[in-house]
């Protein structure tokens, strides 16, 4: 058992096609960002909230000087890829193993991984951080590797911390 189980995770740090997986991870992660904010935005007109308000619920999480933004870029970078190798290598490929079909594991992984965020997260955020895991653990089983995941991670953290920021505040902000 431990040795499948290890085998299993050795095979996940593959590095055929790393760059390309990663790219495209980054791509989706993207792609991603931009859904789950087109759906908060449309989730807040049908409440009749203000959309910044909506938006910028965790303002204090938002980097703004420069070296902010480096320490921001490099917890992202070291925590994305150990959250990877934790959640969606070891948890995920155990769980597996014992349940026999990655559906339910995903599920579980998706739960957890979800419930360690919450306390900086409000709870729509960590409906998307589940969507989010479970679509990971999907590309973790189907593409046999964790450089997809870790890229569509780090897509989904770059754009959450840099890009969604400066987009909301340039468009939605109150003048």
């Amino acid at each position: 058992g431990l040795y499948d189980w290890l085998f299993r995770v050795k095979e996940l740090i593959n590095l055929n096609h790393f760059i390309l997986y990663l790219v495209l991870g980054l791509a989706g992660g993207i792609v991603l960002s931009f859904i789950f904010l087109l759906s908060e935005w449309f989730i807040g007109r049908i409440k009749g909230e203000e959309t910044h308000e909506r938006l910028y619920r965790n303002d204090e999480l938002i980097p703004r000087t420069p070296v902010q933004k480096r320490w921001a870029a490099l917890i992202n970078l070291s925590a994305s890829v150990m959250e990877e190798i934790l959640f969606r290598a070891y948890l995920f490929m155990a769980l597996i193993f014992v349940w026999n079909h990655w559906i339910w594991a995903a599920l579980l992984v998706s739960a957890i991984f979800a419930f360690v965020h919450t306390n900086i997260q409000q709870l729509s955020a960590t409906i998307w951080i589940f969507i989010t895991s479970f679509f990971l653990c999907l590309f973790t089983v189907k593409l046999g590797g964790l450089a997809f995941p870790w890229g569509m991670h780090l897509g989904v953290n770059l754009v959450n911390l840099f890009i969604f920021p400066k987009i909301s505040e340039r468009l939605f902000h109150e003048r």
